[in-house]
């Protein structure tokens, strides 16, 4: 709600499906050519008498992107005509599903609870793109004809959080099953937003804003758009159902055309392209391919004692997932101890010695890990052995057994520590026994000093205590 207005958003995402070929020609899809119409063939530049040559493997990415979201595959599918006009689209017409969507129904549910359904996923051909002068336009084919699967939401959600966050999951989970790079930058996962405010249950005029490629533009045109139909219904003025492109110098929105219907685009049936029949057992060979999503590694993540944000953070990361995974499979060590010391210290030193995580042997942080758990170093031996091993690529315990940095754990010797420090240390112990706890610390800092860090500092405190008490 905004004050005593009900905000309505709905999302069509434009997610390039991620394929070595075009959806409609055997032209290269490569999003960092940088010549133009280098990947162009006669049917991507719209030349008469040219035939669409359907890619298989983008269809099995459409099905298992509709399976990962929970959708239901249509048994049978055909592609239509779209006409409008426009230079970056030559042929006069967008190849894409009106009558048979390749997917029906999914979603994905939000931390709230919330879930935002999914109405359909239909496949469709991406155009060219214009590059605008001072006085000529040019368009490169490169993208034309590059598949597209347009994602198109409900209108479920209320705010620009839930936007936002849905975006991001869908994005990430396209991701995970390596059907869309999800690089924004590149312009192969674009949103277009529907939005519309009500002071009724009903839902209000309904504006369209096209083309947004980054999360901070998506905010910015939510933000101003909302306070411009607001402004125009508290001034008794109509808000008129239109396409809009946010201008991002300005963080305005700008009038592009009249929201079109149906009937505008003059859908026809695609002659060139046969209808194609999905079986059931070719789904079942695609389910099979689909790895763990993000939200059943979140929950598998948080069962091992893993703390939420941390596990977030990991799940958005192929790099940490795939080495966390590796090490979980390996050991029987609590989740929380591992990804404590995987995302602080180990991630620290290979940022300081500019290495990613393949630079270090995740036998070699078993290793590190087990002296951990089984309490063989102390904490402050742990940061200065892990250091080493990454730098000098040496395994922990050779470390540790080369230059006797085992942790003390006879009480006995502790003892003789606590005896000695209280000892050589009278007029501290005296301040503290005067109710001064501040030099407790300071008698902490004098034992761990005096046996090298080779004593855990929580089992130092508890002998210390107990000693100080007589």
């Amino acid at each position: 709600m905004i004050n005593k207005y009900k905000l309505t958003i709905g999302c069509e995402v434009h997610a390039q499906i991620y394929s070595k070929y075009k959806l409609f020609s055997y032209s290269l899809n490569d999003a960092h050519e940088n010549i133009p119409n280098k990947n162009a063939s006669y049917f991507d530049i719209g030349l008469p008498g040219t035939m669409p040559l359907l890619n298989k493997f983008c269809i099995q990415q459409s099905i298992c992107t509709g399976l990962a979201l929970g959708g239901n595959i249509s048994p049978y599918i055909e592609f239509d005509r779209k006409h409008y006009y426009y230079p970056d689209l030559s042929s006069g017409f967008q190849i894409t599903q009106q009558r048979f969507p390749i997917v029906l129904g999914g979603g994905l549910e939000l931390k709230s609870g919330k879930f935002i359904s999914i109405r359909q996923i239909h496949m469709e051909s991406d155009a060219g793109k214009i590059t605008h002068h001072r006085n000529r336009s040019l368009v490169d084919f490169n993208r034309s004809s590059v598949g597209l699967m347009e994602i198109v939401t409900n209108p479920d959600m209320n705010s620009i959080d839930e936007v936002i966050e849905f975006l991001k999951l869908l994005r990430l989970t396209l991701r995970y099953i390596n059907t869309c790079d999800g690089n924004m930058e590149d312009g192969n996962f674009r949103a277009d937003i529907n939005i519309s405010i009500s002071s009724t249950n009903e839902l209000g005029t309904r504006v369209e804003i096209k083309n947004l490629n980054s999360f901070k533009f998506i905010e910015s045109a939510i933000l101003f758009e909302v306070e411009r139909q607001k402004n125009l219904l508290e001034n008794n003025h109509k808000v008129h159902q239109e396409t809009r492109l946010f201008n991002s110098e300005e963080s305005i929105t700008t009038s592009m055309r009249s929201k079109e219907d149906v009937v505008d685009y003059r859908y026809v049936y695609e002659p060139n392209i046969i209808g194609v029949e999905i079986k059931e057992e070719y789904l079942e060979d695609i389910k099979k391919t689909i790895p763990e999503l993000p939200k059943n590694k979140l929950q598998r993540y948080l069962s091992l004692n893993i703390e939420e944000k941390i596990a977030e953070n990991i799940i958005e990361n192929k790099e940490l997932y795939n080495y966390l995974d590796e090490i979980i499979k390996k050991c029987n060590i609590d989740g929380k101890l591992i990804t404590n010391w995987m995302m602080g210290d180990l991630r620290g030193f290979l940022t300081k010695q500019e290495k990613n995580f393949q630079d270090y042997s995740k036998e070699f942080f078993l290793d590190f890990l087990n002296l951990i758990k089984d309490n063989k170093i102390s904490n402050k031996t742990a940061k200065y052995v892990l250091n080493k091993s990454i730098e000098e690529n040496i395994l922990p315990n050779d470390i540790v057994s080369k230059e006797n940095l085992w942790q003390i754990n006879d009480k006995n010797i502790i003892n003789e520590f606590i005896k000695s420090v209280i000892k050589e240390n009278k007029k501290i112990v005296e301040e503290y026994k005067n109710g001064n706890e501040k030099f407790f610390n300071v008698l902490i800092g004098i034992l761990l000093k005096k046996t090298n860090g080779k004593l855990d500092g929580e089992i130092a405190k508890l002998h210390l205590l107990k000693a100080l008490e007589v």
